[in-house]
């Protein structure tokens, strides 16, 4: 079958043929291009459209989405999206079954496996959960003459199926193969979707597959608008076991696409960091059609939209608190709603208090009479306005009194409350019962006479005060402190008491200062004394009684010694050790004995040693140091003849070796020397660009003749020794000949362009063995060359290229390979005219050179044909060609030399239309 990745077709393949073989395959419908054998392009363009919602927008929201088909009466019956489409075999006809809105389910909790519990109902009293445009998971026909549908839901058990799961990650893959652990989609691993629920609806097919419609209950369905799809009417079997669509019914209503509503929501991970805490994150959900995303979309808010007021009243309607909520949000079973992480981050309400109450009541109401009348309380949520009302029956007769109003007597001893009917304004008076209590003013708190009115109305008390005669408080009145020290002198307390009221005490911690009056010594004790001060009530108190502490000396502590060593006019070595106290830093110098020792006898090519040692004593204590000196090595000392008069040693011979070399883009060194007569050490070479070695440079990497010398030291002596001077030539590289071809005179050569080259030689042969250079090119860029004098028909020519380049000097490659060409003179067409047939009739000029010909013919755009004709040969005839149109034909010779064969340039194109 040629299906493409991500395609997914219905096919028929004969029963003889087998489900693998393509043999009499037949595909009535690629559920991904739309393409089918149906006449009815527009229902398979729909089938096209839910395709793809279930490919780019379900497979993100949902785990497990199967495009299955079913077979009953000569019909396949298959889902895409929400929708069940039936594909007549015997007419090739597509048609919309059914499409699942709202879609309410019950639960068989006698069900071991919850996720397998659900059904679907119509029953409002058995309804436990309700979803809207899920997508059909599967569908299945068995042999009861039931289909069974799955409705796609993300109920699950990591929420004991309570609400559904939602930030479905479609990315995510994280498993091992062998050795290798395949890991994508990042933290988000979607265990929660594990054992996902589906809601089944059981349709009776007998009914589903009639095209009877007496057989079926239609009625006028409406349905709402979506996030991006507008609200519809149509009719649809109302029977519980049916639901299919009435053909052409469908019609768009006034209702638009009402857009996302999305909120930030955070989700907990099951997989952990380094810690093995479980990673978390945020998303962005849309909680009308499940769409989840890591940032929120462009053009989009993240909020909630409130509205439904409702308030919760006083007893007497005076005041209330209003409750908005997210009407989005409000029943929704979602994660990013109602699970630990969101549930107290969510606020889906909000609430206000309020006393703007208005009541409403009809014209020439009077509450002698009785009747209804309507609270209605306006409160402020986020700067916007929100009612909610409460209707009240008024028994006749009965008034609606709230808070009173009180007026006191001049001199508060009595007090009349006077009531005010909310709903018809009648006002009503009452005495209320004064009382009085006096407050004497203390230390911290006012003095004052307070009388407070009492009244009753209804059977509820009402109260209200006056306060007169008012006393500011007297405030502390505090004294000198008591001071007391700790034990240890470390810490002291000061204590004040109020002389108002001795009850009144603060106790409060000491700063403690110290101050040196004496400083310690090495040699004498020294003394501190401390004193205890605070703050209180903005004034400062010093403990009289300070505290002394005397601080012993501790005598000198000498560090160990410094050792200062030198040498006396006598040039005897002397130490002198240097003793430092580490409390007062004075110093003790204090000299040591010397005595040498010979540790390593001096020679002309290695050092010697002395080792000196040092004793000193101080305070009771003997402190021993030594250093050991090099005698620098005489060196040798060599006569005329390069031997040493001292130990014999002879001289050594540095000897270098021209060098040749190839470009390599590099630095190129010359070979080491060769040493004789002896050892040398820290060779240095020098590179010059010039023979008189004036012009020193690093090592060359381009190519040119440089010079070459080498300076070491001769063995441990370090006597300089020099080498003799050499050359290092470095040659560019040598190209590669490409072709040998012929041109409509002559012959033209071709070569590989080489990096560092100034230009090539072209070298011409005849015989292949005697070479004559016939051109310089003076171009690098320049890669071919016309050779005039090979004009010679069937000639032999064989080429080599060499590549040289100008630096300091000019210096040539080596000769690249040998490549022969044969030169065969340009055909020409003699005449070309139209045959009988259809054919074409072409005649040249013979070449006794060639081995055969080649004829190529071509007609507009289409692909050209060649011919061959055989050496003896001047005519040709082609034939099959097409009548009214014009060829355009052309010529080569060629000649086969031990199995390779060289071709003449082609002739120039003649043209031929074809009337016969």
């Amino acid at each position: 079958m040629d299906i493409k990745k991500g395609e997914e077709q219905i096919v028929r393949v004969p029963r003889k043929s087998g489900l693998t073989s393509s043999d009499g395959e037949e595909v009535l419908l690629n559920l991904s291009t739309g393409d089918t054998k149906s006449d009815n392009t527009e229902a398979a363009e729909l089938v096209k459209k839910e395709f793809a919602v279930d490919n780019d927008v379900n497979s993100k929201k949902y785990a497990g989405i199967t495009h299955s088909v079913g077979y009953y009466n000569s019909a396949l019956y298959f889902n895409v999206n929400n929708k069940i489409f039936k594909y007549d075999l015997g007419s090739d006809k597509i048609t919309e079954v059914k499409e699942y809105n709202t879609v309410s389910a019950q639960q068989d909790e006698d069900n071991e496996f919850t996720g397998m519990s659900f059904t679907v109902t119509t029953d409002k009293d058995k309804t436990v959960h309700t979803v809207k445009n899920h997508p059909i998971a599967a569908l299945a026909i068995k042999d009861d003459g039931k289909m069974y549908v799955s409705i796609a839901t993300n109920y699950c058990y990591a929420s004991d199926y309570k609400y559904e799961e939602t930030n479905y990650n479609s990315e995510y893959m994280n498993y091992k193969m062998g050795n290798q652990t395949i890991s994508r989609g990042g933290d988000n691993d979607n265990q929660e979707f594990m054992w996902s629920a589906n809601f089944v609806d059981t349709l009776d097919m007998s009914k589903v597959s009639s095209t009877d419609e007496s057989a079926h209950h239609f009625d006028k369905v409406t349905v709402d608008p979506t996030c991006d799809a507008n609200g519809f009417t149509e009719e649809r079997c109302t029977d519980a076991d049916c639901g299919i669509v009435k053909a052409d019914t469908k019609e768009d209503t006034d209702q638009k696409a009402t857009g996302h509503h999305y909120i930030k929501a955070n989700d907990l991970y099951y997989t952990k960091d380094d810690a093995g805490n479980r990673k978390s994150g945020t998303y962005y959900l849309c909680t009308k059609c499940l769409d989840a995303q890591s940032s929120l979309p462009d053009g989009e808010t993240a909020e909630h939209t409130y509205g439904n007021a409702t308030a919760t009243w006083n007893d007497d309607n005076t005041e209330a608190e209003v409750t908005v909520s997210c009407t989005e949000c409000e029943g929704k079973e979602l994660d990013a709603l109602l699970d630990d992480q969101n549930k107290d981050t969510q606020e889906l309400t909000k609430t206000a208090k309020t006393t703007d109450i208005k009541v409403e009541k009809p014209e020439g109401f009077d509450c002698e009479k009785g009747g209804e009348v309507t609270y209605v309380a306006t409160a402020t949520i986020d700067g916007k306005e929100y009612k909610a009302s409460k209707k009240v029956t008024v028994e006749a007769g009965k008034h609606t009194y709230g808070e009173p109003t009180f007026k006191w007597s001049d001199d508060n001893k009595t007090c009349k409350a006077t009531f005010k009917c909310t709903v018809c304004g009648t006002e009503h008076t009452e005495d209320c019962t004064v009382t009085s209590k006096i407050v004497a003013a203390t230390c911290t708190t006012k003095g004052s006479t307070t009388y407070t009115a009492t009244v009753s109305m209804n059977g509820k008390d009402y109260t209200d005060t006056k306060e007169t005669d008012v006393v500011d408080p007297l405030g502390h009145k505090y004294g000198e402190p008591t001071f007391k020290w700790s034990d240890d002198h470390k810490t002291c307390t000061a204590t004040f008491t109020c002389e108002n009221d001795n009850s009144h005490v603060e106790t409060v911690d000491c700063t403690i200062t110290p101050e040196t009056t004496k400083a310690v010594t090495c040699e004498e004790d020294g003394e501190i004394v401390y004193t205890a001060s605070c703050e209180f009530g903005g004034k400062t108190y010093t403990n009289p009684e300070t505290y002394k502490e005397v601080v012993k000396s501790s005598g000198h502590q000498y560090k160990d010694p410094v050792y200062t060593w030198s040498t006396d006019d006598e040039g005897n070595k002397v130490c002198v050790a240097a003793f430092t106290c580490s409390i007062c830093g004075k110093t003790e110098n204090v000299p040591g004995t010397v005595k040498a020792e010979t540790t390593k006898e001096v020679t002309c090519t290695e050092d010697g040693s002395i080792k000196y040692t040092a004793t000193i004593s101080f305070n009771d204590q003997t402190y021993t140091t030594s250093k050991i000196e090099t005698v620098q090595k005489t060196g040798h000392k060599y006569d005329d003849n390069g031997v040493c008069t001292v130990c014999g040693h002879k001289k050594p011979v540095i000897t270098l070796k021209a060098k040749k070399a190839v470009y390599t883009g590099k630095a190129i060194s010359i070979d080491e020397p060769t040493i004789t007569e002896g050892e040398v050490v820290n060779l240095n070479y020098s590179y010059y660009s010039d023979k008189d070695c004036k012009n020193e440079i690093s090592e060359p990497v381009d190519p040119g003749v440089y010079y070459v010398t080498v300076t070491a030291d001769a063995g441990s002596d370090n006597a300089g020794v020099t080498s003799n001077t050499v050359t290092l030539t470095i040659a560019p590289q040598a190209t590669k000949v490409t072709s040998v071809a012929n041109a409509t005179s002559n012959v033209t050569v071709s070569w590989n362009k080489v990096s560092k080259a100034s230009g090539y030689y072209v070298y011409r042969s005849t015989d292949g063995k005697k070479f004559t250079k016939i051109a310089t090119v003076k171009s690098a860029s320049t890669v071919k060359y016309n050779d005039k004098k090979a004009t010679k028909n069937g000639q032999k020519y064989v080429y080599k290229v060499v590549t040289y380049y100008n630096g300091n000097q000019t210096v040539s490659s080596a000769y690249s390979a040998a490549k022969t060409g044969y030169r065969l003179s340009t055909m020409k067409v003699s005449s070309l005219t139209n045959k009988k047939g259809k054919k074409a009739y072409i005649k040249w000029t013979k070449n006794s050179k060639s081995t055969g010909y080649q004829i190529k013919y071509v007609t507009g755009k289409s692909k050209a044909k060649t011919v061959k004709a055989s050496s003896k040969a001047k005519t040709k005839t082609i034939s099959k060609l097409k009548k009214g149109k014009t060829y355009k034909v052309r010529i080569r010779s060629y000649k086969k030399v031990s199995n390779v064969t060289y071709y003449s340039a082609w002739s120039k194109q003649k043209s031929v239309k074809i009337k016969k």
